[in-house]
Order: C-alpha cells, then structure tokens, then sequence
C-alpha cells in the first residue's frame, strides 16, 4: 500500500534534544540456530552531563536456510558519539561500517526447485556511512538542525546466468556508489497552535559499474556511469484553527539534474468528531528519482528511466473505543506515472505509463491487560495497469497479520508473530523463456519465549515459521521451513 503522508519528512521530525539516564550500559549477545544459523553483538553505551556515546559490534551468518541461499557479514560496527556542550547546542557523529558476502539461485532461474545448474550468483560487498550534525534552539521558538551524511556502495558481483539459455547469459559487475546529503532544516512555533518549518537540501550521487555479459567466451560491456545532483527546498505549516480540527499543508521544490524541476504539494486535515473518534484526510503528490541500481544494474538496468511521480489521496477513521483498545480503518487511491518496474518479458527495468492503485487497511491495538497485548492490521490493494496487459510482479492484494505479546510470569514472556500474505504474480525463465504464474498464499506463525534468569541474563527461545508453511516469494524458491533458535543476552548496567 502506498499512502499520502501530509507535512514534513520524518527527518524535519527527528533530532529532538533529550537525555537519557546518566550511566554506562554493556550488552552481549549471543545467537545460534540451526542450518549454521548465527549472530553475535558487543554493545556499550552511556552518556555523561555532556557526552554520550554509543558502540555496536555485530558479526551474523545466517547459514544455508534455503538450498544455495547464504548471507554472511564480518565484524561491522556502529559508532555514535555526541556532545552537548550547552542545553541549546548538541554535536552528533555517527560512523556505520558492514562488510559481507552472499549467494543464491541466479533471479528467475527458477531457483533450487528447477533451475538446471546449481551454480549461484556470488557478491561481495561493503557498505560506509558517515554522518555529522548540529542542533540548535536559536532562539526559544526556533530550531535548527544542520546536518551531512555520506554514503559509500562497494559490490563485486558475479552470475552464471540462467543455464543453458542465452536470454540470460553469464554476467558481472564492479561496482561503485558514493552520495553525499546536506540538509538544513529549521522548525518556528509561530505561537501555541502554529508550527512552521522550513528546510533546504542537496544530494550528490556518483556511480561507477564496470561489468559485461559473457556469450560463449565473448565479453560484451556493460559499462555505467551515473553523476547527479539535486537540490530541493520545502515549506510546511501545521495549525489548529479550531481545537479538534489540525490542518498541515507542505510544499517540496525539487530541481535534479538531467530532469525537469518538479513541485510537490500536500495537504491534509484531522478533526476529533469527539473524544473516541477522530477522521482524517489527506492529497498529496509525489516524485521519485530512479535509482542507481534501475539505471545501471549490468543486465537489468535500464539508463533511459524516467523520474516515477504520483498523485494520491486517503481517508481514515480511528476509534478509541476503550483507553486501552484502538481501531483505525482507512482507504486510499494513487495514480502513479512512469511507475520503475520490472518487465520480465523483456527483462529489464522499464517506466509504467499509469498505474492505479486502490484499497483499504484495517488496524487493531488492544492492550488486553497488564500482561497481555495484540496488535492486528490487514491491507488490500487492487493494482491496475493501464493501457497494458502487464501485471505488476511480487505485489499480493492481501496481507494480514497479528503480533501479541503475553507476559507469563514475571521472568517469563512469549512473543507471538503472525503473518498472512495473499496469492501474488512472479515470473520465471527457468524454461527459456518468459512464464508468468500465481503463487499460492501462505500463512507463518514465530514464536519466542523469553525468560529473564536474572535482572543481567536474558534466555531466548524461538521457533521460526511453526507448523513448517512451504512456501514460495519466487518461482522455485521456496521459504525457510520450520527453524530451531537459541539466544543468551547479558548486560551490566553501572551508574
């Protein structure tokens, strides 16, 4: 479901100054499961009067859960540092380092159920992220947040292609990303009711792929480049006119190069019927720049894509019925043009003309007691693509689910996961050539059981996927059956 969301991005929401508990935390994690499955974390945290810091060492390998699907990354880690040196100023950096390999059935090969060899695609890749920001209440009604982040892709990706069809020979790639973001963002209390902000942005993205396709001893390049820049500027007020009613209303600039500018607006309102019952409405639209990835993957990529841009609307009524029991229903409408998607007939990323895209969601929280709670939330989505015998791949019109949490006794906790996904479309070339299919819905239910030994011990127990659903999310690629997990989690807290 895609739905229109009025006001600032979240990130003009984020970055307010608070401070946790004085004191040093340590964590250990320990993870282990079957098929090979583990993971392993170091954690340290704290903060002083004007000093917080935050470390995280991660390492996971999460074994053979499906036949040749592997995911394994080596000692990453997760800095955070920050400085407050006044209550009204606050320094934060953050670095983030990940490095790791995987494999799997080449995409639509068919996977292990049919495809005809079982060689598999292979990458290695590390990720980088870099971020530095201020905070600043300039002046009581005023604040400010300034901040930059950098973000570097590494992948070296080989396939053998889809054997022993040429429709999708052997293929491979180097490849490079870097983006580096700025943004500014400035948030005014006009008085009690009115709220304004004001931000600007600038994105600069730099690519690099040095790949080809193999037919038969023969190296065909496939070369990419990608430097872009863009800038974008937005304006939002949010305000009460009268008390149950709020009104939001933004309005984003973006100017990228290679693509005309582009202005978006949104607005919407929320009124309190009375003191159970709340309805919303909002219209919005939308625009999206095609990624690195759309443009430049070595054999799907497709440099001739277009910006997607969208135009949506939804209405929502929320029902408090009881303090502890919330309901929410809400329906939506989007027409997307230029939608990015895959076409498997012709393999490769391609702009949709329109799409429209309709439906409803149902929510439920229900805090049934001290001890017990659930939250429950179903979606349909009618998806139409027009002027086009397409259907849109990987997208089920129904999803469901319900997650609870019981707490047993006082060291004891079970955690239930419940998940319904509906029919939905793939496609295949495991036969050498295009074959389009329904996959089956499926149901999964997790569950945990946590028992705290000690205030410092933690024990966890989990069983994935219960009753052992077969399933698929692709042709030929079948779902994790029923998985076996054990976790320990200690952790000393000092003042």
């Amino acid at each position: 479901m895609t739905r229109v969301y009025i006001g600032a991005p979240e990130f003009l929401k984020r970055g307010k100054q608070r401070r946790e508990q004085d004191g040093h935390h340590q964590q250990a994690r320990a993870e282990i499961g079957e098929h090979g499955y583990n993971n392993q974390s170091l954690a340290a945290f704290g903060n002083t009067q004007t000093l917080s810091y935050g470390v995280n060492l991660t390492q996971r390998d999460d074994g053979e859960l499906s036949q040749g699907s592997t995911r394994q990354t080596t000692p990453g880690a997760n800095i955070n540092l920050g400085w407050q040196p006044l209550a009204s100023q606050l320094f934060s950096i953050a670095y983030r380092y990940l490095d790791g390999e995987r494999s799997s059935y080449p995409e639509q090969s068919g996977g292990p159920a049919h495809a005809l060899t079982d060689e598999l695609d292979k990458s290695d890749f590390t990720d980088k992220t870099f971020a530095l920001s201020w905070q600043a209440d300039i002046m009581p009604h005023w604040r400010s947040r300034l901040s930059t982040t950098r973000f570097d892709h590494e992948e070296n990706y080989a396939s053998p292609g889809i054997f022993p069809f040429f429709e999708v020979p052997p293929n491979g790639a180097d490849t490079d990303f870097r983006r580096d973001e700025i943004r500014w963002v400035n948030s005014l209390n006009l008085n009690d009711d009115y709220q304004l902000t004001l931000g600007a942005d600038y994105r600069d993205e730099q690519g690099h792929s040095t790949g080809y396709l193999d037919f038969g001893g023969f190296l065909l390049p496939t070369d990419f480049e990608l430097d872009r820049d863009s800038a974008g500027m937005i304006a939002g007020i949010s305000g009460r006119l009268l008390p149950p009613l709020l009104l939001q209303a933004s309005l984003r600039y973006d100017d990228p190069s290679d693509f005309s500018s582009e202005t978006s607006v949104r607005v919407g309102a929320s009124y309190d019927l009375n003191s159970a019952l709340t309805f919303s409405a909002n219209w919005g639209e939308g625009y999206k720049l095609p990624s690195f990835f759309a443009l430049g993957h070595a054999l799907v990529g497709n440099p001739d894509l277009l910006p997607e841009t969208s135009t949506g609307w939804d209405m929502s009524l929320a029902w408090s019925a009881a303090p502890a029991l919330r309901m929410e229903a809400t329906y939506f409408y989007n027409d997307f043009e230029d939608l990015i998607d895959f076409d498997p007939e012709n393999f490769t990323n391609v702009n949709r003309n329109e799409v429209k895209s309709s439906g409803s969601e149902l929510q439920l929280s229900w805090e049934a007691s001290d001890t017990l709670s659930l939250q429950a939330q179903a979606t349909y989505t009618d998806l139409d693509v027009k002027n086009n015998t397409s259907v849109l791949l990987g997208r089920p019109q129904w999803k469901a689910g319900t997650f609870g949490r019981w707490q047993l006794a006082r060291e004891w906790a079970a955690v239930l996961d419940y998940q319904w996904t509906g029919d939905q479309m793939a496609s295949s070339l495991h036969t050498g050539q295009t074959v389009v299919q329904e996959l089956d819905d499926y149901h999964r239910v997790d569950l945990a059981l946590h028992w705290s030994v000690m205030p410092q011990m933690r024990v966890e127990l989990a069983v994935d996927n219960v009753f052992d659903e077969d399933y698929q999310n692709a042709v030929g690629f079948h779902g994790v059956g029923r998985m076996l997990r054990f976790g320990l989690k200690l952790q000393n807290i000092g003042s």
